[in-house]
């Protein structure tokens, strides 16, 4: 019944690192609520938030995500209700990601 903080990842480039091979080397992140998107993300550490998304993650859990790496992530205040969240690639790439939520407490 009241907005949450919810932590969403695109994760592309750090998959490398659990050895998957073909990982998209530059996810796009879309929140959408219906047709309207509430938020993109096209590399996590030029987000102002940076540092925020960074401690979300440590809280929840989620493995760490390097500077500069190109995956993306956002922290978002979200109402109840239902969303979709969207990773995409630049027009001609593609390549395997992953999609992440995490409720922060």
């Amino acid at each position: 019944t009241a907005p949450k903080p919810v932590l969403v990842r695109g994760i592309g480039p750090a998959l490398a690192n659990f050895g998957v091979e073909g990982a998209l080397a530059r996810p796009r992140l879309t929140v959408y609520r219906g047709p309207e998107a509430l938020a993109v993300n096209t590399g996590w550490t030029g987000s102002v938030d940076a540092l925020e998304i960074a401690r979300a993650g440590a809280v929840v859990g989620a493995f760490p995500l390097v500077t500069g790496s190109g995956d993306t992530a956002l922290l978002l205040e979200l109402a109840p209700g239902n969303y979709t969240a969207q990773v995409s690639a630049p027009a001609g790439a593609g390549g395997v990601a992953l999609l992440e939520v995490y409720e922060v407490p």
